[in-house]
C-alpha cells in the first residue's frame, strides 16, 4: 500500500511577464515581526526493507543490448532539445531529496538536466528515455566525454572544443570554470581532435551505430563547438519559449538556499556522474512515453534486479500526449518498482498551470514534485486519470512557511509593461527571485495573506517603499522584505 507523504508538493516558477534577459539573479529574506518563521519539518522517508540486486558494472554487450532492446522507433518532436530549457530545475531538488532515498534507480527525459538529478539523488542506476534517437545518439556523445575527461575542466573543454585554461582545478567553483572558458575560443583543430576520440571510443565499446547516426552525433557535437557555453535551448533551434537559460546559466543556477546542485558545481558531482557513465549505469534509450515497449522493459530489468525508483522526471510531455496517450503513460508508470517515496518531477507549462489549485496569474512555467503515489491511488477507483486530474492534487508549496508565495508588481516607467516577480519564501525565510536591470519601482504586494502587511522593502540600503531601485548586473545587494500583523 502507498502511504501518503504530506511533503511531496513543491513548486518554483518564472513570470510570463518578467523576460530573464536584463533581469539579475538576487537572494532575499523574508522578516516576520514578532514571529518566527517556522523550520522546516522533518520528514522521515521509510527504508526499502528490501536489498536490490542491481549490477555495480553492466558490459557494453548488455549495455547496448538494453539500448537496442529497451528502445522504441524514434518520432517526431519539433525542437531540437540540444540543452535544458528550465530556469527553475534545481529549485524542487531540496524538497526531491528529503522524499526519496540515495541509491536507487532515477529516469529522465531529455539532455544534461537528467545529469544533475542523478548526480542529486546518489542514483545506482539511470535510464533516460525520449521520443527522439537524437537525444539518445547526444548521450551516448557525452558518455564518451565523460569517459575522455578525468576531470570536470578537462570535460568542459571537450564538450565545448576549447583549450583549457590555466589555473583550474577539483576547487574551481562553476561560476569561476565557466568564467574562465568564456574567455578561450572554439578550437577548430581540437574539435576535430576530439571528434576522432569520440568515434574511436565508439568502436571501442562496439556499439552498432548506423553512418546515419554518426552524421547526427558529428552534427550534434558541432552545434555545442559553435555555440559554446552561451548555448540555449533556441541555438540552431526554434523554440517555445522567448527567453531560455544558457548551458553556463544551467550549470551555475542554485536552489532557493543557493547551493548550486548540478552536476559540473563540484568535482565530486562531476565524478560521480562520470563513474556511473563509465560502469554503464546511466542507460540512454529511444521511447515514446505512451508507447507499449520502453517503460514497460525497464520495469521488468528493475523488478527482476528488486530494485524501486526513487524519481520519475518526466519534463512537460504530458502536455503533448492526447487522452489515449496519458492513459498509456500512466499505465506504463504504474508497471514500474515504486513504493510511498517514489517521486515524479513535472515542468507545468501555461496551457496546464491555471489547473493547479493555488495558480496565480505571474506564474508561467512551475517546477513541480509529487508523490507518484498520487498517480495509484486515482487509478485505484477503476479509471485511468487524466492529466489535469494528477495536477489538481499537487500542494501548495508552502513547505511549512509561515508566509506562502505572494507578488510583487513592478513598473520600469511610462511606456514600459509592468512586471510581476514572485516571491517563494522557504522554511528560514529565504528566497531568490529575478530582479529586473535598471531603474524600477515596486508596487503593492499582491496574494499576501490579509494577516500580514508589508512594512518595509530594502535593497541593500535603498528603502523600496519610498525610493525607485535600480539594480546593476555587479551588485550583490541582499532583498529583505519585513512584514507585520495587520491590526485586528
Amino acid at each position: 500500500m502507498f502511504r501518503t507523504m504530506a511533503l511531496l508538493a513543491f513548486v518554483t516558477s518564472s513570470s510570463a511577464q518578467t523576460a530573464t534577459q536584463g533581469t539579475k539573479v538576487v537572494s532575499g529574506r523574508l522578516v516576520i515581526e514578532g514571529a518566527a518563521v517556522r523550520p522546516p519539518t522533518p520528514v522521515s522517508v521509510p527504508s526499502s526493507g528490501r536489498p536490490d540486486k542491481l549490477p555495480t558494472e553492466i558490459s557494453d554487450a548488455e549495455f547496448w543490448r538494453m539500448i537496442s532492446e529497451f528502445s522504441e522507433p524514434g518520432g517526431a518532436y519539433p525542437y531540437e532539445n540540444f540543452v535544458s530549457n528550465e530556469w527553475n530545475q534545481q529549485k524542487i531538488i531540496p524538497a526531491l531529496k528529503s522524499a526519496t532515498r540515495a541509491g536507487e534507480v532515477y529516469i529522465g527525459v531529455g539532455p544534461e538536466q537528467n545529469f544533475t538529478y542523478a548526480a542529486a539523488l546518489r542514483a545506482k542506476m539511470a535510464f533516460v528515455l525520449d521520443i527522439r534517437r537524437q537525444n539518445m545518439l547526444e548521450l551516448l556523445l557525452y558518455k564518451a566525454l565523460f569517459e575522455l575527461a578525468p576531470t570536470r575542466a578537462d570535460f568542459v573543454s571537450r564538450l565545448f572544443s576549447r583549450k583549457r585554461p590555466a589555473g583550474l582545478d577539483d576547487k574551481t567553483s562553476a561560476t569561476a570554470l565557466f568564467a574562465a572558458y568564456e574567455k578561450v575560443a572554439s578550437n577548430a583543430d581540437l574539435y576535430m581532435e576530439n571528434l576522432g576520440a569520440i568515434k574511436s571510443s565508439f568502436k571501442t565499446h562496439g556499439y552498432s551505430l548506423s553512418s546515419d547516426d554518426i552524421t547526427r552525433i558529428e552534427f550534434v557535437y558541432q552545434v555545442f563547438f559553435r555555440g559554446g557555453p552561451a548555448i540555449n535551448y533556441s541555438f540552431a533551434s526554434i523554440s517555445p519559449a522567448t527567453s531560455t537559460p544558457s548551458y553556463l546559466q544551467n550549470m551555475t543556477m542554485s536552489d532557493d538556499a543557493g547551493h548550486n546542485w548540478s552536476y559540473l558545481a563540484t568535482e565530486e558531482n562531476f565524478q560521480y556522474v562520470r563513474e556511473l557513465q563509465r560502469k554503464n549505469l546511466f542507460v540512454p534509450l529511444v521511447g515514446d512515453f505512451s508507447g507499449p515497449t520502453t517503460i514497460r522493459s525497464i520495469a521488468r530489468y528493475l523488478k527482476e534486479k528488486n530494485a524501486n525508483v526513487s524519481a520519475f522526471y518526466a519534463s512537460n510531455v504530458e502536455s503533448y500526449l492526447d487522452e489515449k496517450q496519458t492513459t498509456a503513460f500512466y499505465a506504463n508508470l504504474l508497471s514500474l518498482p515504486i513504493d510511498s517515496t517514489t517521486t515524479t518531477i513535472r515542468y507545468v507549462d501555461f496551457m496546464h498551470n491555471t489547473v493547479l489549485p493555488w495558480w496565480i496569474s505571474s506564474l508561467s512555467y512551475i517546477q513541480v514534485v509529487s508523490p507518484m503515489s498520487d498517480l495509484a491511488n486515482l487509478s485505484r477507483a477503476g479509471n485511468m486519470p487524466t492529466y489535469n486530474d494528477v495536477l489538481r492534487l499537487i500542494k501548495d508549496p508552502s513547505l511549512g512557511g509561515t508566509v506562502s508565495r505572494f507578488v510583487l508588481p513592478m513598473s520600469q516607467g511610462p511606456g514600459q509593461p509592468f512586471l510581476s516577480i514572485t516571491i517563494e519564501p522557504q522554511p528560514g525565510g529565504t528566497f531568490q527571485t529575478r530582479l529586473p536591470v535598471g531603474l524600477t519601482q515596486v508596487g503593492a504586494a499582491i496574494g499576501l495573506p490579509a494577516a500580514f502587511r508589508v512594512k518595509s522593502i530594502t535593497y541593500g540600503s535603498t528603502d523600496l517603499l519610498g525610493q525607485s531601485l535600480n539594480v546593476s548586473l555587479t551588485e550583490t545587494a541582499e532583498l529583505v522584505i519585513t512584514l507585520t500583523k495587520s491590526a485586528p
